[in-house]
């Protein structure tokens, strides 16, 4: 595992997302958990898919302490409002942005089981068109309802982002992120 938490150890050709990933802790320091479980993440990652995303992530990733206007080329929005959550993303971990095409992850507390992988999750959707925007995943969320743990049961159910997912603007992948990637199912 140490050979992918740090610059130039490991090649490019062996791991896609190497070329886009920039750590902001030093040589001399091994990362927290959260960033240590990011880095876990993006190397469970399909080479297949990996290849794809190294592809589409032209913005890069980025994987630091804090929350996400604490990370690099993130601090713009620092005590901005998230788009449809009530919170700023002072308070978030972690954001897809499809504009620059970057992700960030940081180190505050999250009720995602994998900010990484609810971020990647973002990218996907985006990258393969907004899939989420579909009637067959609706119906894929619908038949899954039952098997999610609460809270995410209870917000698929209240689906406070549907009537937001058609409109110009509208923030894209949020109706598949729970099951994108990142929110605990009951076996």
């Amino acid at each position: 595992m140490t050979a992918i938490l740090y610059p130039g150890s490991i090649g490019r050709a062996a791991w896609p997302l190497e070329k886009r990933l920039t750590r902001c802790w030093g040589p001399d320091t091994f990362p927290d958990a959260e960033l240590l479980l990011a880095v876990m993440t993006l190397a469970a990652v399909p080479h297949a898919l990996a290849v794809r995303l190294a592809a589409h992530l032209t913005g890069g990733i980025c994987l630091g302490y804090g929350s996400v206007p604490d990370l690099p080329r993130f601090e713009s929005l620092r005590s901005l409002r998230l788009p449809v959550q009530d919170a700023s993303w002072d308070l978030t971990p972690g954001v897809y942005d499809p504009n620059a095409r970057r992700i960030g992850i940081g180190t505050v507390p999250s009720t995602s089981v994998s900010v990484c992988g609810h971020e990647l999750g973002h990218a996907c959707d985006h990258m393969d068109g907004y899939p989420s925007r579909e009637e067959f995943w609706q119906h894929l969320q619908d038949s899954c309802r039952d098997r999610l743990m609460r809270p995410y049961r209870i917000m698929l159910a209240e689906r406070p982002w549907s009537r937001l997912l058609n409109q110009p603007g509208s923030r894209p992948g949020t109706a598949g992120s729970c099951l994108s990637a990142g929110c605990p199912v009951k076996p």
